[in-house]
This record gives structure tokens, sequence and C-alpha cells, in this order.
């Protein structure tokens, strides 16, 4: 197999590759308001994996055109990733507060313990306040994504 034959085959592989991940965020995020948190945790995976795929494949596509289309790819995805990452977080962030709740009623009551409890239902007050803006932001970022250009 000569030089030329391998690079096609390695394009041929890189370009399905992204084009099957791409496929998978742009359905999976189209309802993303209506997701619940454990389906956007898989597509926030999936948005990783692709980023990931697409920053290993770049050098695949050497041409300015799909250098300019790659760089403008990774900065549409980068903030995707980073809205369903804060998503995330918040939700963990919730689990957390109801665990230190839970624990503050096994405890004698004082202070310390109901100093605590309120701590941590401030938290998630501010969490959960915070659920709206982010989700408004990952819609943005997913609608700007799926516009945009391939790469490969």
């Amino acid at each position: 197999m000569t030089k030329v034959e391998r690079d096609r085959l390695i394009t041929k592989f890189a370009a399905g590759e992204l084009e099957r991940r791409w496929k998978k965020i742009l359905k999976r995020g189209r309802k993303l308001r209506e997701l619940d948190p454990g389906r956007r945790h898989k597509l926030r995976i999936q948005v990783k994996k692709t980023r990931y795929a697409a920053e290993f494949f770049a050098d695949v596509f050497p041409s300015r055109k799909a250098r300019r289309r790659c760089k403008s790819f990774l900065s549409l995805i980068e903030p995707l990733q980073d809205c369903l990452g804060d998503l995330n977080d918040i939700v963990m962030d919730r689990q957390l507060a109801a665990k230190l709740a839970a624990r503050q009623k096994k405890e004698p009551r004082g202070d310390q313990a109901a100093q605590r409890a309120f701590a941590a239902g401030e938290f998630a007050g501010q969490e959960e306040a915070r659920v709206g803006a982010v989700l408004a932001a990952a819609e943005k970022s997913y609608t700007q994504f799926a516009r945009s250009k391939r790469f490969w």
C-alpha cells in the first residue's frame, strides 16, 4: 500500500468518525431543555469525545480551509461542553447538598449542624437559580455548533 492510499484511508476513516459523532450530538441536543440530567450527561460525554476526536484528527485535513473550519468548530464545541459540564456540576451539587441535609438529621441538635444545613440549603438555592441561565447558554451554544461547517 502506498503512502497516498494510506492517507486516503485515514482521511476517509477520520471523516466518517467525525460525521458519526457530529450527528449524535445534533440528534441528542435538539431537545436539550427536555433532557433529564442523565441524558444531558451522556450528551456532554459525546460532546467531549467529539471535541477530542476533532483535535486528534485535525492534522488529517491539512488544507487552509479545513484548518480554519476546524478552529471554528473547536471554538463552538468547547462552550457547549463547558455549559453541559456546568449543568452536570449543578446536579452533583444538589445531590451533595441533599446528603449534607440528610446527615444533619442524624446528628444531635446544635449550632454547627444547623449552620451546615442552612449553608447546604443556601448553596442548593444558588445552584438552582443558575440552571435557567446555564441552560439558555447551552441551547445557544448548541445552535451555533449545529450551524458550524464541517472541516472534514
